[in-house]
């Protein structure tokens, strides 16, 4: 066959076996329901009709391909309980289509919409899931250059890696597209049309960086050149990677154009802007009416009230460059739509590019809800750009009304990184012989929800071993061998007998089971994995307490209605997980020999788990028993940690050494030499320590600890640090947030309660740590400025051994004078700009 759309290339599949998988799966079973464009391809899979029984807790059915879309409703949102249907738009954050998924792009947003949607149908609710590759802007264009192509060739190329990508961690998308697409230009150009005549759009001059020798003014990608702040040679038009300033082209030092080499020179053009402050009062109301409403996440709330706070100002929407939306105005023509007005339009654009009734999802703000996944880096974008752009046009939309933020899911104490082979991509958990299902229990238990979290192959191995095998496989496996080997391979008749205990688990079961639904329609998916984990180990006791093998012997009617009971929690367990493990909860139904859309998640099943023992019929034959999950091995995860560490042991060395100027950057050995001779042991003094000016830019209570904050803290590096301190008893939170403080950043990364604590506030204490004050750094200094006392040049170790209690000795010559300056042996601590103090604490230690 050969499948052709909206003017992609044709893809010939010479037989069956060389379809997606997505289209296979599509033949083999028709219950599961997608609509997959992996390589263009279309997958429309319609779920049972059927009417099924009370017990079988299936969700309903959509009776086409997509989801019907709602009536347009001039009486305002129906919903289940006025006698409607909620409906539910889901996105999530479009990928940019430059490079492949890493494990943090697929948790930031796709696993996470994917976790929830699933959610939401098995609920009985009406879903449309949508996504897609955002594929224009100056990244692509880079892209392009680098591998010697096409803007075209690079999205047509990647779209299809993402495509694959996506099915393999088996993400069940209603409709997956792209933005690079007529119909993308067009409802970008009519919306533009419509801001533009409604008086929201405003003409101004700007200066760039314009290149002779390409006739054309520079994106802000394409210069680089010397950082103003750090002196980093090769820092990009938009930010420095040396010391994570954000910056214009412009201000760069010596800038170079990266295509050609040469000089660019200063030029003035005309670009276009979106009337912000015009459009505020609108934005404000909505967002001060939805967050509430929709329950949006404090991080979520900080981003985007900041924005507010600080002042809403005009924001260009143009860019000089050739591959994106046309500006349709004239005098402009030669411009394309800056990404951010451009991508989020790409939502529309791509419901509308597969579904005819489109409008009646996007424009039908009464019965449709919108609920929005993404990473913390797009949330101005989705709560103040694209809210405006929408209230600009003056059309009725479906405008956001829940949304979903993640903070960073980090690699290892590192970041993820392609070009130095750092970390774990999609492509590269193919290839690992670990199971999609296993990945996405990871990802989504590690989710970060309200802090950044840190992928571990130890976690990852722990996870699985303990909590998957150990615990949901155990419990599944040894409940379906036992019905196998001594019930003949049929569901046990349950009696009286055992019935108080068996009641006494639905009942723990029943409120675990109400908690985790309440969870997940917060959306809080974590927390309703751990609720689904706690079904299992609640399984695992009560199998246990119960000792079927004993009363087996001793009394066959008692051991019918543990073992029944421990059937049903088997099948609650399967619809608990299938919307983060679906593939499991296939192979536990197919084990349960039950279909596999038996997983529904109405009301009705919390009151229907109270009495385990009756949720399967009794005598009803099982599947063949199998085991769900294996073991992963202390030499496989040493394979993975060599495989996937890269350059990152380098790459960190050279990012401390970026800190500090007068340190070189760390060199590879080459291939069979020995390496210089071992160091003379440094004397253990100050300069040994790595401590900085940092400002606490985001706190909040840890979630495990009543006595520990989390901070987020810019030392002058690409990204903030993650700190636990404990503080809590000493200084309020709302006194924590932007607060300028002293850190020590070459501590060893340690877990303070499950959370990964990289560096640690100094603060000087008295009176046993009764009273508690964090250190000042001198008024004038910037984060990631060196504190140094006279005497003692800076020379930090990369991570202090602990083993050596290098901090341990120097913090013992540390302390507050009686004028409140901190000192190192008697000599003030400070940076050019002058000493470091405390508030009021007098002769105290410093810790």
């Amino acid at each position: 066959a050969r499948f052709k759309r909206n003017g992609f290339p044709s893809v010939p599949f010479r037989n069956r076996s060389q379809l997606p998988r997505g289209i296979q799966v599509w033949r083999r079973r028709t219950s599961h329901r997608t609509c997959f464009a992996a390589h263009h391809v279309r997958d429309t899979c319609v779920r049972d009709a059927s009417t099924r029984s009370r017990r079988s807790m299936a969700p309903p059915c959509a009776p086409k391909d997509l989801p019907s879309a709602p009536e347009v409703e001039d009486d305002g949102r129906k919903t289940k309980e006025n006698g409607g249907e909620r409906c539910l738009l889901v996105t999530s954050a479009l990928p940019y289509v430059n490079n492949v998924p890493h494990l943090g792009n697929l948790i930031g947003c796709v696993l996470s919409a994917d976790a929830y949607a699933r959610f939401a149908r098995a609920r009985g609710h009406r879903v449309l899931f949508v996504c897609g590759t955002d594929e224009y802007g100056t990244a692509t264009e880079a892209k392009a250059i680098e591998e010697n192509c096409t803007p075209r060739e690079i999205c047509d190329r990647y779209h299809a890696i993402h495509a694959n990508v996506y099915e393999w961690f088996d993400v069940a998308f209603d409709i997956f597209g792209r933005t690079s697409t007529p119909t993308q230009t067009e409802i970008c150009q009519s919306m533009f049309w419509k801001i533009h005549e409604r008086g929201f759009i405003t003409e101004d001059t700007v200066e760039q960086l314009y290149s002779d020798a390409l006739g054309r003014f520079l994106a802000d990608r394409f210069v680089e050149g010397t950082c103003p702040h750090c002196g980093y040679q090769d820092a990009r038009g938009d930010q420095c990677d040396g010391c994570g300033a954000l910056l214009n082209p412009i201000e760069l030092i010596n800038p170079r154009c990266k295509i050609t080499g040469t000089t660019p020179r200063i030029r003035s053009t005309d670009h276009l802007f979106l009337d912000l402050p015009r459009l505020k009062p609108e934005l404000e109301e909505y967002i001060e009416s939805t967050s509430d409403h929709g329950n949006w996440s404090d991080n979520c709330l900080a981003v985007t009230r900041a924005w507010l706070r600080d002042g809403l100002k005009t924001r260009c929407i143009t860019r000089d460059l050739k591959w994106g939306t046309q500006v349709p105005l004239e005098g402009y023509k030669d411009k394309v739509f800056y990404v951010w007005f451009d991508a989020p339009i790409g939502y529309i654009s791509i419901t509308a590019g597969q579904c005819g009734d489109w409008e009646k999802w996007w424009k039908n703000p009464g019965n449709v809800e919108l609920v929005q996944f993404m990473g913390k880096d797009n949330v101005p974008f989705h709560t103040v750009i694209f809210p405006s752009t929408l209230i600009g046009s003056g059309d009725n939309w479906t405008m956001m009304k829940k949304i979903s933020v993640t903070e960073y899911l980090n690699y290892e104490g590192g970041k993820f990184s392609k070009s130095r082979g750092t970390g774990v991509f999609g492509d590269d958990a193919m290839k690992t012989g670990i199971p999609s299902e296993v990945w996405r229990y990871y990802l989504l238990s590690n989710r970060p929800e309200q802090s950044d979290s840190m992928f571990m192959w130890t976690d990852l191995q722990a996870k699985n071993n303990n909590e998957l095998l150990a615990n949901l496989g155990n419990f599944v496996n040894r409940t379906l061998k036992f019905i196998s080997a001594r019930f003949d391979g049929r569901i046990p008749k349950p009696t009286s007998a055992g019935g108080a205990s068996a009641a006494a688990l639905g009942g723990d079961a029943s409120e675990i089971v109400g908690s985790y639904i309440a969870q997940m329609e917060r959306l809080k998916l974590k927390d309703g994995l751990r609720l689904a984990m706690a079904l299992s180990k609640l399984g695992n006791g009560y199998f246990q307490e119960q000792q079927p093998w004993v009363s087996l012997k001793e009394d066959l009617s008692c051991c019918a209605t543990c073992i029944a009971a421990c059937a049903g929690l088997v099948k609650v367990l399967a619809a608990l997980l299938q919307p983060f493990i679906p593939s499991v909860t296939a192979k536990i139904l197919k084990q349960l020999n039950l279909p596999e859309e038996d997983y529904g998640l109405g009301n009705e099943i919390i009151d229907l788990v109270r009495t385990p023992q009756n949720l399967l019929e009794a005598d009803h034959p099982i599947g063949q028993p199998e085991t769900l999950f294996r073991t992963i091995t202390d030499e496989e995860v040493a394979g993975f940690r060599e495989r996937f560490s890269g350059d990152q042991k380098t790459d960190l060395a050279n990012a401390a050494a970026s800190a500090d100027s007068s340190k070189p950057a760390v060199r590879k050995k080459a291939k069979g030499g020995k390496g210089a001779p071992p160091a003379q042991e440094k004397p253990v003094d100050l300069s040994r320590l790595d401590v900085r000016v940092g400002l606490i830019t985001k706190c909040w209570k840890h979630p495990e600890a009543d006595t520990l904050y989390c901070e987020e803290i810019d030392v002058g590096e690409a990204v903030p640090r993650q700190v636990v301190s404990g503080l809590v008893k000493h200084i309020p939170l709302d006194e924590m947030q932007e607060r300028p403080c002293v850190v020590l950043c070459n501590l060893k990364p340690s877990n303070v309660r499950g959370i990964r604590s990289h560096a640690m506030v100094l603060c000087a204490s008295e009176d046993g740590k009764a009273k508690v004050e964090t250190l000042f750094p001198p008024s004038g200094s910037r984060p990631g400025d060196r504190i140094t006392c006279d005497g003692f040049s800076p020379d930090p170790d990369e991570v202090l051994n602990p083993k050596k209690k290098v901090w341990e000795q120097v913090q013992a010559d540390m302390t507050v004078n009686g004028e409140g300056v901190a000192c190192y042996a008697g000599k003030p601590l400070g940076t050019s700009a002058g000493v470091v103090t405390v508030a009021t604490v007098r002769n105290a230690p410093i810790s």
